[in-house]
């Protein structure tokens, strides 16, 4: 008898234990029950679901295409910054002084299309501008995010075309708050310090939160030594850009605007505060009928080429489709260049030589490329040798015609 009792009890522990176990595994697996990160050990489901935290990859590129390039011709020389989308009306977000000075204004987009823009707001005190384009209204912009205050140990991205590399990217944290700095005319008070590497060329870019993928700030100035940057809060110009946006005033570019003294790139120096665009130069330079020198067209070729198969390994066929030139799309539909991939998983190059054409104008683009590529079922890599002629086509820098055969 007291065998029997002990055998059953020993079953209901054992029930009971693998019912506790089970339990725990569905609790530990259900994919919607996660921990807040804004109080440990708290559980919020709903916001969870609300608010996923995009992949990074992704976030990334949907970004860049939306991240410009700004470039100025004024009485000083010329100038280089970043900016970005932030509304349908075609407005682009930028810094004060990376407009100083400028009677003309070109933003550059990802695929090197090149527009004019026309200053309607600008405050050199508070070191924020607004610049339109017309040829981007109605074109999605990116979301921004006047609610949320950033904090310490946040993750941060940001984005630009630091020293004319453009497409770029950098990663980092917020690392101070509440930062009070003045340069020149400009008075920044409140700033996010940021640990992620800014420089010349950078100013005007978003900050933008990685768990949200919201641009939170507005990148303005970077430290001389080490990995010190400042970001203007969005919050704190919200509502001036939207007075801008809703009041557009062309004329305030006429202002006259002496770029501050030293050296190149809206840079932070501990001693000297921060300084701003490049330094001038005697003349403005003449416009060439071409924009593009040899030496431009080979360095954007070899851009538009990279960013051409970055799209395809991510899956952006629209993308890549568009840096197609004309003659290309016309002779093969987008269904048709789409389904030369279907069978693609990811792309890398292995090998990349530029060349300027003997026989005709252009650049000639010799790759070698490996395909990872979904064969029967069975994932295989593949190798090939490719050779594009790429040039500038409307203004622009387009693949117009292209070789390839497999190794």
């Amino acid at each position: 008898m007291k065998r029997t009792l002990s055998i059953l009890l020993s079953l209901v522990i054992l029930l009971a234990g693998g019912g506790g176990l089970y339990l725990l595994h569905e609790r530990w697996s259900d994919p919607v029950i996660t921990a807040s990160s804004s109080s440990l050990g708290s559980i919020n489901p709903e916001a969870e679901t609300e608010e996923q935290t995009p992949e990074l990859k992704d976030l990334i590129r949907t970004h860049q295409q939306l991240v410009v390039s700004i470039q100025t011709i004024g009485d000083q020389g010329e100038g280089i910054g970043s900016g970005f989308l932030y509304n349908e009306l075609g407005d682009i977000v930028t810094n004060a002084h990376v407009l100083a000075g400028a009677r003309q204004v070109s933003v550059r987009m990802s695929d090197t299309s090149t527009y004019p823009g026309t200053i309607i707001g600008m405050d050199i005190e508070k070191d924020i501008a607004i610049v339109r384009v017309e040829e981007l209204v109605g074109t999605a912009p990116l979301e921004v995010d006047a609610e949320t205050r950033a904090d310490i140990g946040d993750e941060v991205l940001a984005f630009g075309s630091p020293l004319g590399f453009e497409n770029t990217v950098t990663t980092g944290i917020i690392s101070g708050l509440d930062r009070d700095l003045q340069i020149e005319q400009t008075k920044y008070v409140g700033v996010y310090q940021i640990s992620a590497p800014i420089t010349q060329g950078n100013s005007g870019g978003p900050l933008v939160m990685q768990s949200t993928g919201k641009v939170i700030g507005i990148n303005s100035a970077a430290a001389n030594s080490g990995t010190i940057g400042f970001s203007i809060p969005y919050h704190q110009v919200v509502h001036m850009l939207e007075n801008w946006s809703a009041n557009p005033d062309p004329t305030v570019a006429e202002i006259p605007i002496a770029p501050p003294e030293g050296p190149p790139g809206g840079n932070y120096d501990e001693d000297q505060d921060l300084t701003q665009p490049p330094p001038p130069s005697p003349e403005e330079p003449e416009q060439p009928e071409n924009p593009y020198s040899e030496e431009d067209l080979i360095r954007d070729s070899e851009y538009i080429v990279r960013y051409f198969y970055d799209s395809v390994d991510a899956g952006d066929y629209a993308t890549a489709y568009n840096l197609l030139g004309g003659g290309w799309q016309s002779r093969t539909s987008y269904e048709e260049f789409v389904a030369g991939y279907e069978r693609t998983l990811g792309v890398y190059i292995l090998e990349l030589e530029l060349h300027p054409r003997e026989n005709g104008s252009g650049v000639q683009v010799s790759l070698l490329i490996e395909a990872r590529e979904d064969e029967d079922g069975e994932e295989v890599y593949n190798s090939y040798s490719i050779v594009y002629h790429v040039d500038v086509e409307n203004g622009v820098v387009r693949i117009i015609a292209g070789t390839g055969e497999k190794m």
